[in-house]
């Protein structure tokens, strides 16, 4: 009986034995080496899913199997997604190595490729296709530790890294880039540095590091890449000139600090229509030139721009005194308009010349932010927030409607407001929806809008005014 047992442990080992062996076989058999690493546990991840959005401003899509998806905070990003933005809109991503990257306005970044090996970094690859636009990459463990197998591809250059931070603006005919860190090597593509491949290429390659104000450029009919090493009052004031950068730290006898501020300002409105959109959030570095548009008018509305439009805003009480700027005397605001809301100390105007009845022939309707005015409360007095952009889309179809701001102040950082609701019948806004709320109204033949909104945040709560003009 001893025996018996003794023999069949020694079965049941080979047994196990086989199966292992099996296993592997199977394994080294499949179709490529990445398959075996993560059927023995190497690579760390066994999904598509390779990071999330952490902050969104404006309007932003993920497209992903040929359908488009609006972005939010916390959006999951896999392996394959393209992340678009529109001329308002600014997405940041952290990836599962802590890498992150910036998307600003007008851009496409697609993920192409992203493997992130953690029991054996240097394993990994990373691989992005910037199309057009601008962004920024701040390289995580697997850029670092795989330099030769980090991509990022434009139409007309292939981008390596060498552990770094960088920003790259992409169109269909050139590349520029600046490095705040570390260093990138650029080559046009060819037949020896196709789009294909990873890592940077030799062939007519440039490397550009991150110790010297330099950008580093190359055209669809260029042999290499060139630097611009200029450093004359010329040039920084074509900076100013030609992309509306004047006040970022920009004259000639600044730092290398301030140059490089003032250049990595230009490189990041350069392909984004010149829309000065949101610095970075400080988690992607120190030392950030902000470049943020304000909606918030420098003065009060006159009487002359009041009398232009349909939607305007009064007041009934001192509200924010000096510090207000879209409303105005009631007596004023009245004139030819008719009461739509009250919200706050504040009403909402309205020209009815057919009645509060908005046309019929109005379906889907996309507003521009045409000024706005925003205030942070914590208790012991508000304070003046930038509105840095703005989003409001209107279906008269389903009698709904969508909208975002981001604001920003030194107290909060940066906040994405988002609001939705119904539409009510005479064209009124309403979306109250836990800590935040939207009252407003449409003019009557869909060609403005206005409105109120609140949002309590952990201290405090923001809230404020807005106008808006049709597309």
């Amino acid at each position: 009986m001893r025996k018996f047992k003794s023999k069949l442990g020694v079965e049941y080992a080979f047994l196990r034995v086989f199966m292992v062996g099996a296993l592997l076989w199977m394994l080294i058999s499949s179709s490529s080496a990445s398959e075996f690493e993560k059927g023995l546990g190497i690579v760390d991840q066994t999904t598509d899913e390779v990071g999330h959005v952490s902050l969104v401003l404006g309007k932003a899509y993920i497209h992903r199997d040929e359908k488009r998806v609006r972005i939010s905070k916390g959006s999951i990003i896999s392996v394959g997604d393209r992340v678009y933005t529109e001329n308002n809109g600014h997405v940041h991503i952290r990836f599962v190595d802590e890498a992150l990257v910036s998307v600003r306005p007008s851009s496409t970044l697609e993920v192409e490729r992203y493997e992130f090996n953690r029991l054996a970094p240097h394993n990994s690859a990373v691989k992005f296709n910037l199309t057009e636009g601008v962004a920024r990459s701040i390289s995580g463990e697997a850029a670092k530790s795989a330099r030769q197998r980090f991509r990022l591809n434009t139409p007309v250059a292939a981008i390596g890294v060498r552990g770094t931070d960088f920003v790259v603006s992409a169109s269909s005919v050139s590349t520029r880039a600046l490095v705040n860190e570390g260093s990138i090597i650029m080559a046009p593509f060819s037949n020896f540095c196709t789009s294909e491949a990873l890592g940077p290429c030799s062939q007519n390659a440039v490397e550009l590091a991150g110790d010297a104000f330099q950008i580093l450029e190359i055209n669809d009919s260029s042999l290499s890449p060139q630097v611009e090493t200029e450093r004359s009052p010329g040039f920084m004031g074509d900076l100013q000139e030609r992309f509306g950068l004047a006040g970022q730290t920009m004259s000639s006898g600044g730092t290398d600090s301030d140059e490089r501020d003032a250049a990595s300002a230009y490189l990041e409105v350069a392909a984004s229509g010149r829309v000065r959109e949101a610095s970075l959030n400080s988690s992607l570095g120190d030392g950030q030139v902000s470049v943020s548009k304000d909606y918030t008018p420098e003065v009060a509305l006159s009487e002359t721009e009041v009398a232009q439009n349909q939607i305007v805003w009064g007041r009934f009480g001192v509200g924010q005194g000096v510090n207000e700027r879209l409303p105005v005397e009631r007596l004023l605001a009245a004139e030819g308009r008719e009461i739509t809301i009250a919200a706050s100390d504040y009403l909402l105007y309205r020209t009815e010349l057919s009645g509060a009845r908005m046309d019929s022939n109005l379906g889907l309707i996309g507003f521009n932010l045409d000024s706005a005015q925003a205030f942070y409360n914590e208790g012991s007095g508000e304070v003046v927030m930038r509105v840095t952009s703005g989003s409001l889309d209107v279906n008269l179809l389903r009698n709904t409607f969508v909208t975002d701001l981001g604001l920003e102040h030194a107290l909060t950082g940066e906040i994405t407001f988002s609001g939705s609701g119904r539409i009510a019948d005479g064209g009124y806004l309403i979306g109250l929806d836990g800590a935040t709320s939207v009252l407003g109204a449409l003019a009557t033949d869909g060609q403005e809008a206005g409105y109120f909104f609140e949002q309590q945040l952990e201290a405090g709560f923001v809230s404020g005014l807005t106008l808006w003009g049709g597309r």
